[in-house]
């Protein structure tokens, strides 16, 4: 049996994020090993699915306010990374359910492993069950973002959406990740689309309050952490068993440091501090 490896962070830049999750899934390519890894992104990021044009959003304003534009390995909307946890998973197809195809087999697993993760905080939450895509007050411009759907077997608190997920199919694995709003930070993405006017940036903001929520919200008041090993538990229920730390922490920060070198900037190891869970 292969055992998984779970990491925590690095919290860093969007682009190093990106490539970590594209190395998580080349990885699990090649060996077929299960990875999770939970972080978030310093400073925000607004990242864009894989066929999505940066045209979309008002790049001067978000670099105005420090934040970085991505592109997503995986497809979906515009997400912006601000006052959310994300949890990234790539896994063999041969440990996906047998019972559904691969991407649907990953999608139901984790939204069960996160619907049960906040239930052991006493958080209700549950999954929608159909397209909520066609609403009346929706605008033309509310589809460029992932946070104003909720397709089937998504995570909802109170019938709006909590968790956006978007995946990639590779050989033979498959990489999710996904946004968890903890706070209501993730609104902001409405005043950074491109070419809108103040009053119609409200009327999207409104829109998108109507469609979603986040932990605080629904009573949340802890931190990341425990957010993080909630979910871990539940997670190694469905996709572990994973490695004792000390057994794989070596091999996780080689395919990390690989991941880096993509971009010539692993000197982000020498200032970011690599916490692997146990």
């Amino acid at each position: 049996m292969k055992f998984g490896r779970i990491l925590t962070g690095p919290d860093v830049r969007g682009q190093v994020q990106m490539d970590l999750d594209s190395e998580m899934l080349a990885a699990t390519e090649r060996d077929g090993i299960t990875r999770l890894r939970f972080y978030r992104f310093v400073p925000p990021s607004v990242s864009l699915g894989f066929h999505q044009g940066d045209s979309e959003i008002d790049i001067e304003e978000c670099h105005r306010r420090g934040f970085h534009v991505v592109q997503r390995p995986t497809g979906g909307r515009a997400v912006l990374h601000k006052g959310d946890l994300v949890y990234s998973l790539s896994v063999a197809e041969k440990e996906s359910s047998e019972k559904a195809p691969l991407h649907l087999g990953v999608y139901n697993l984790v939204s069960l492993a996160i619907i049960e993760g906040l239930s052991a905080l006493s958080i209700e939450a549950g999954s929608s069950e159909s397209e909520l895509y066609n609403d009346p007050g929706r605008g033309r411009d509310i589809p460029k973002l992932c946070f104003s759907t909720a397709t089937r077997h998504e995570v909802q608190v109170s019938g709006r959406k909590l968790v956006g997920s978007a995946q990639r199919r590779g050989h033979g694995a498959i990489l999710q990740h996904g946004s968890i709003l903890i706070t209501p930070e993730h609104l902001e993405i409405t005043e950074l689309l491109a070419g809108l006017e103040i009053a119609k940036t409200l009327r999207l903001r409104k829109a998108l309050e109507r469609r979603t929520t986040c932990l605080r919200d629904a009573g949340y008041t802890g931190g990341h952490e425990e957010l993080r090993d909630a979910l871990e538990d539940k997670f190694s229920a469905y996709f572990g068993p994973f490695e004792e730390a000390a057994n794989y922490r070596s091999r996780m920060e080689m395919d990390i440091r690989s991941a880096l070198k993509l971009d010539g900037i692993n000197k982000v190891m020498s200032s970011q501090r690599l916490e692997v869970t146990p």
